[in-house]
């Protein structure tokens, strides 16, 4: 017996045909494809009754998709548990003064700490500070020993003047005296005020900068920088 061909209607979907992929719902899928049975078996011919093989495979795939859709729920609550227990952790950075994986410094009245971590010893090195446009507002001279360095920008530009509070990406240009460059990585260090979910990732916010849970390093009690 032709088991598309029975009882059948125009534009129903078969086991064969549904594309879940394609934008239908594995719900979806499980009801039409019940329906579909169900109108099979109550459609087939007597003297021709739907062979028990073919039967057989098709109940397999509705026990397939049955346990897909149990799979998907368990999944979905233990992704919203996920994020549920990161919102908390998040919450707890609260106040707190983090440092953290990333190129940006958050200028705040107008001071902002700076940390980087030279691979080797170099001969000079060079921190360049860009605004959010990505113009370079100051070149500052950083100290040069291997391993972790760090300082204080007064939050003056090039000519001496002020600039205005707010997020700003740092570069760090590590050399020995043969022009070969040092590795260099630079961290950001600043106050939590708030959390937020930025295109799905909940972060930190140090000021104006975003930060990733998991590219914080270290956190504590915040002191006057």
């Amino acid at each position: 017996m032709d088991v598309n061909s029975a009882g059948q209607t125009q534009g129903t979907p078969t086991p064969q045909s549904s594309n879940i992929a394609g934008g239908q719902s594995l719900s979806d899928t499980f009801d039409n494809f019940l329906l579909l049975l169900t109108t099979q078996l109550q459609n087939q011919d007597p003297l021709d009754p739907l062979d028990s093989n073919e039967f057989t495979q098709q109940l397999v795939q509705f026990s397939g998709v049955e346990q897909q859709i149990k799979m998907n729920e368990k999944l979905d609550l233990m992704i919203a548990g996920q994020a549920f227990n990161e919102a908390a952790q998040a919450v707890g950075f609260l106040g707190k003064l983090v440092e953290a994986e990333g190129n940006q410094v958050d200028l705040s009245g107008g001071k902002a700490p700076i940390a980087y971590n030279l691979e080797s010893e170099a001969d000079k090195v060079e921190i360049l500070l860009a605004n959010s446009a990505g113009r370079t507002v100051r070149t500052i001279s950083g100290t040069t020993a291997a391993g972790r360095n760090e300082l204080v920008w007064d939050g003056l530009d090039e000519n001496g003047a002020p600039v205005a509070d707010g997020a700003y990406t740092i570069q760090v240009r590590a050399t020995k005296a043969d022009d070969t460059t040092v590795n260099a990585k630079t961290y950001t260090i600043g106050k939590v005020t708030g959390v937020e979910t930025i295109e799905g990732v909940l972060q930190l916010m140090v000021g104006n900068t975003p930060v990733r849970l998991e590219n914080v390093q270290s956190f504590r009690e915040p002191t006057t920088v």
